[in-house]
């Protein structure tokens, strides 16, 4: 099974590393919890802050994908 994430940093936290180490901090262990094979994040493409952080957090692009009309990349966290 799969897990699909999102996050949301209000813009004055916004660029001092909160969301990647939110993410580093959860995704293995949720993956556990829920006994999942990946967790799934599906990011708008110009959103390169949240792709960024993802990336660092070990989250792997998966492709290109368009969602609700928008262009999006989708990033995949694997077990390790």
């Amino acid at each position: 099974s799969l897990l699909l994430v999102g996050i949301f940093i209000n813009n004055k936290f916004s660029g001092k590393g909160f969301g990647t180490k939110l993410l580093q901090l959860t995704s293995e262990k949720a993956l556990k919890y829920f006994n999942a094979g990946e967790i799934v994040a599906q990011i708008k493409k110009e959103n390169i802050p949240s792709i960024k952080a993802f990336a660092k957090a070990n989250y792997l692009i998966e492709r290109e994908t368009i969602i609700n009309g928008s262009n999006a990349i989708e990033m995949i966290y694997r077990k390790r």
